[in-house]
């Protein structure tokens, strides 16, 4: 009886909800003829991609309890040193869901750089300037407590593809 009333529920709960999921099919039909395939593959080369834009998004997981301290630092040593920089100014986003505190972002012109150099352009004009606005100390001490609060941080860069 209790499998009965089970059964019953589940299916009740399919006839009624099974309006608010649906797949999308893919309407473009990509599917290729032999005779279009052997044209297409002669033609074959690089094309450069249409994203132009880029940011650098950093997941960080945060001590417990320590997140007003963690925003403090990312206020005054990120944000604001960013601004005093001149250079690309990040976000701070605190999430409320998932296994990360918060998520930074930072846009970016020259993601390839990102790749190659440890220590891009941008960074070393943003070392170089912090040290112009605080003592080696501050920076120090400032960078020491940041990285203390960090229990571990995920990095990607991203194109923007769509409007937002």
């Amino acid at each position: 009886m209790k499998n009965w009333f089970v059964l019953c529920f589940i299916t009740l709960q399919f006839s009624v909800f099974s309006s608010l999921s649906f797949s999308q099919e893919d309407t473009k039909g990509i599917a290729l003829s032999s005779d279009e395939w052997q044209a297409y593959l002669p033609n074959l080369a690089p094309e450069k991609s249409n994203i132009t834009d880029y940011s650098m998004m950093y997941f960080l997981d945060v001590e417990v309890g320590q997140e007003d301290t963690f925003k403090e630092l990312v206020m005054k040593y990120f944000i604001e040193g960013s601004k005093l920089a001149g250079v690309s100014i990040p976000t701070l986003y605190a999430m409320t869901t998932g296994e990360y505190s918060f998520m930074v972002t930072y846009p970016t012109n020259n993601p390839v750089e990102e790749f190659k150099f440890s220590r891009t352009a941008e960074g070393t004009k943003f070392m170089k300037s912090q040290a112009e606005h605080y003592s080696k100390e501050n920076i120090k001490s400032g960078f020491d407590k940041f990285y203390s609060l960090v229990r571990r941080s995920n990095k990607i860069i991203i194109g923007k593809v769509a409007p937002y």
